[in-house]
């Protein structure tokens, strides 16, 4: 979608005091990120040009929720902006807050309220609600504060004009808000998901979804999104999810994947007689599983790299605070010349970029990605002590993310490597769901599955696998639904399975 910009952008040359006119006709924008955000994705678009008196001119902006431009910064280097762009049709909240020509600040303040109810709305309208829980049971994300989504929506603002919004936004004493309704939502209304014992059994192949959409079990299971890059869990032979394969890109076999392959092997070599570092050898063993695999995926080396870097950071500050030994010096050396190697690697690569690039522009609030890691926690916790439905891979690889969420010098980027770990596991865990409503006639009995009909195959291993797959839903309801509601585009099916679950229970 292009920019809606308009206008053009006046700039003072910083030495010559000469104004130079830059119209919205001149600039070409590219989509250069799209970070998590509560409804969807927030997309940032920015725009170059190299103007031969005034140098590199940048804009900036990010596009959230689609059409409504939030935030933007202009880089100019050491000039003077006189005037800028407009971006949306009406928005004079994205002009420079210093530019005189502002409307008025009422003007301003009904602009910041209307985005706020254009995108938020009072939880009585269809967020479920439960006393014995405590309260609304947030299966689309929140609570969330006006104070909070209008403070970092228009941060460049003076605080006056927020404030005032904020007070209007919540005169009838409403101070928790629900998003409003996306289209991936699946949308039961509070009173309509109440069912009477006599309700309990519901067939999977002939279910409408509370809202008459006619949205089924398989419906929602068909959401599935398939593997695009990544870990692929999925029923195995021990009748439990386990990882089976890694998708995606292959690290390309050349010198840096070499370099990488010996000086793994060293590094393991040099701390395997040592006592004081046994997290640290973990780790370097299993990355250098990871480059000894054929093929290497990048995906995996992505994972285990940051995981990797979190650990050599937590000895550094151990090592700092006099807890642990010293490294000895080979070690010290070779772990910096790898982890430069690693780096390397990835941003040579395709997958690797974006996989970054998904991380670094993650622009969360200090408390919000706190928030993240404690939800991470809370369902990496939940599979790791599933051993009924999960396998030992898929239990270890969730314990890894449950010890790396939050951590080291880029929390976003541990808990974004965590995060797809746990994503990938819940969508092994929906297959054998979905398995076991196609391969039988499933009803779903209470909190569990039962199959009718069916062979003895698979009612000993698709049916039993699918009740304790069932049963982890049921028993970590409310922390899986707070993960799918924070966990962006590619949970959709997993907010909608979750709130069909809320509708039953």
């Amino acid at each position: 979608m292009p920019v809606d910009v308009t206008g053009v952008a006046r700039i003072r040359h910083v030495d010559t005091g000469t104004a130079y006119t830059i119209d919205s006709d001149e600039l070409v924008w590219d989509s250069v990120g799209a970070d998590k955000r509560p409804m969807e994705a927030e997309v940032s678009h920015q725009a170059t040009i190299i103007h031969p008196d005034l140098g590199v001119l940048t804009w900036t902006v990010w596009e959230y929720p689609v059409g409504n431009y939030n935030h933007q910064e202009t880089d100019i280097g050491r000039n003077k902006l006189l005037e800028n762009f407009r971006f949306g049709s009406a928005a004079p909240y994205d002009a420079d807050p210093d530019d005189e020509k502002l409307e008025d600040e009422e003007y301003s303040v009904q602009q910041m309220v209307e985005w706020f109810f254009e995108n938020f709305e009072d939880p009585a309208l269809r967020t479920p609600y439960e006393s014995a829980e405590g309260g609304y049971i947030w299966v689309w994300g929140g609570p969330y504060s006006a104070d909070q989504e209008i403070g970092f929506t228009f941060s460049d603002w003076p605080q006056n004009i927020i404030d005032e919004a904020v007070r209007r936004v919540e005169e009838d004493g409403i101070v928790d808000w629900a998003p409003k309704r996306r289209p991936d939502d699946y949308d039961p209304e509070p009173n309509e998901a109440e069912h009477t014992p006599q309700d309990e059994e519901a067939s999977v192949e002939s279910d409408e979804g509370p809202d008459g959409s006619g949205s089924s079990l398989e419906e929602i299971l068909d959401n599935i999104p398939p593997e695009s890059s990544g870990p692929i869990f999925d029923r195995t032979q021990e009748g439990r999810v386990d990882l089976v394969d890694w998708d995606g890109a292959v690290a390309p076999d050349g010198d840096l994947l070499s370099a990488l392959r010996d000086q793994a092997a060293e590094l393991v070599a040099h701390l395997a007689g040592t006592n004081g570092h046994q997290d640290l050898l973990q780790a370097l063993t299993r990355y250098l599983a990871t480059v000894n695999a054929a093929p290497a995926s990048v995906p995996r080396l992505y994972i285990h790299g940051v995981f990797l870097d979190n650990t050599a950071a937590q000895c550094d500050s151990e090592i700092a605070a006099g807890d642990r030994p010293s490294l000895p010096s080979s070690v010290s050396s070779g772990l910096a010349s790898l982890r430069q190697v690693h780096g390397t690697l990835i941003m040579l690569t395709p997958t690797g970029s974006d996989l970054v690039d998904a991380a670094d522009r993650y622009r969360a609030r200090p408390e919000d990605q706190g928030r993240i890691s404690h939800v991470i926690l809370e369902v990496a916790n939940a599979i790791r002590d599933t051993p009924g439905v999960f396998g030992p891979t898929a239990r270890e690889l969730a314990e890894l993310a449950a010890s790396n969420a939050g951590k080291g010098h880029r929390p976003e980027r541990s808990n974004h490597a965590a995060s797809l770990l746990l994503k990938r596991i819940l969508a092994g865990a929906g297959k054998v769901l979905k398995f076991a409503a196609g391969a039988a006639v499933v009803t779903v009995v209470g909190d569990g599955l039962a199959a009718t009909g069916a062979g003895t195959y698979v009612m000993n291993g698709v049916t039993a696998l699918g009740n304790s797959a069932w049963a982890f839903l049921v028993s970590n309801f409310d922390i899986i639904g707070t993960f799918a509601a924070t966990g962006g585009s590619d949970l959709a099916w997993l907010r909608q399975l979750m709130s069909w679950l809320q509708a039953r229970r």
